[in-house]
């Protein structure tokens, strides 16, 4: 398993900081940021080439003026179905969501510097952009829109049985997107009148945005999360089964590997890549309430590259509680041309790192 460390990278018994590779690039990427400035109007990707902090902020009011002025101008163009429709329908189909075209809408945000594409029953609670040192860090809440109160179905065969599902994108023009989904099953016909039993799963991927005549940008942070309204907090009975349940770290300059996530007592979850290091989360005394991170640590590949993360977990509650939750994702890019851009063989051929 490869060694990662944060401060820089372990080469043969001593550690090279990353800002002296870094600074190989420095006159390199003085250039290229000067070309790029004069093509690029979108004030998040200036503010990160430049690395200058700034925060953006939309209230769950914003973004619903947003939406409404949105839906204004589409009905009077009768506009035709877009690109980044037709794209997340099918890529919700491939991952067993079903959408109509008419359903979903492409609602941009603050002037246009990012852009939300979601199902029209789907609302952003709060979004915010954040660029310090350069990091460009995109993240979100969004609450979902199936709230029913399960029904208690009478003896029978248990199944799980398929209580809502649902994707969004989020997107920011020349830095990157996060492609975040969460699935809800709720077992029926448990013969159990005291008890109800849901599956909760969050998958979530960061897309580097592709650049021309500079690097592209990696994925340094990806966190995917959820917790229950709190409406149903009274009602939470225990952790029934979490996957994955405890950090683990892998190995990006080796082979990829796939990793299942999926509840011991159905296969409901997805597939990522095992990549660096994955904290995870979750309140012991709050069922529902859980969060996976990936963290790169000190980049030693490309950027351009997708990485993923998800989980799934099973809880028990009382008797008719609904299974709401609250989504929260964040997604971390970092400027292609921080870190070492090249693999630690340019150093020492002998060591893996």
């Amino acid at each position: 398993m490869a060694a990662i460390i944060t401060s820089g990278v372990l080469l043969g018994g001593f550690s090279l900081p990353a800002q002296a590779a870094e600074g190989q690039n420095d006159t390199s990427r003085s250039e290229a940021v000067k070309a790029l400035l004069e093509k690029t109007d979108s004030k998040i990707a200036r503010a990160g080439l430049t690395k200058e902090d700034r925060t953006w902020r939309v209230s769950s009011k914003e973004f619903e003026e947003a939406r409404a002025k949105t839906r204004n101008v589409r009905a009077k163009s009768r506009a035709k179905v877009s690109k980044e429709v037709r794209e997340f329908v099918q890529e919700a189909a491939d991952r067993g969501h079903s959408y109509r075209t008419e359903d979903v809408e492409v609602i941009p945000l603050l002037d246009g510097e990012v852009e939300a594409v979601l199902p029209k029953e789907t609302s952003i609670d709060f979004l915010t952009v954040e660029v310090s040192d350069g990091d460009v860090t995109l993240e979100s809440q969004v609450s979902n829109p199936d709230e029913s109160d399960a029904e208690f179905a009478g003896p029978g065969m248990a199944d799980w049985d398929n209580d809502g599902s649902g994707q969004y994108i989020l997107r920011v023009p020349g830095v990157g997107e996060g492609h975040f989904t969460w699935k809800r099953n709720k077992l029926s016909s448990d013969g159990d009148n005291a008890y109800d039993w849901y599956q909760y799963s969050r998958w979530g991927v960061g897309k580097p945005a592709n650049v021309n005549n500079y690097p592209d940008p990696y994925v340094k942070v990806l966190r995917v999360q959820s917790y229950p309204f709190d409406s149903i907090e009274p009602n939470l009975v225990t952790w029934e089964d979490i996957d994955p349940k405890t950090s683990f770290t892998g190995d990006c300059n080796g082979q990829p590997i796939t990793v299942g996530v999926a509840a011991p007592v159905a296969s409901i979850g997805y597939s990522f890549q095992d990549c660096d290091e994955y904290d995870v989360w979750y309140n012991s005394s709050k069922p529902g309430s859980q969060w996976i991170e990936m963290d790169q640590g000190l980049i030693l590949t490309g950027g351009g590259e997708d990485r993923e993360a998800a989980y799934t977990h099973t809880i028990k509650v009382k008797q008719g509680t609904a299974g709401s939750m609250h989504d929260f994702q964040r997604v971390v890019f970092e400027d292609g041309f921080t870190d070492a851009t090249s693999s630690c063989e340019q150093y020492d051929a002998s060591t893996t790192c």
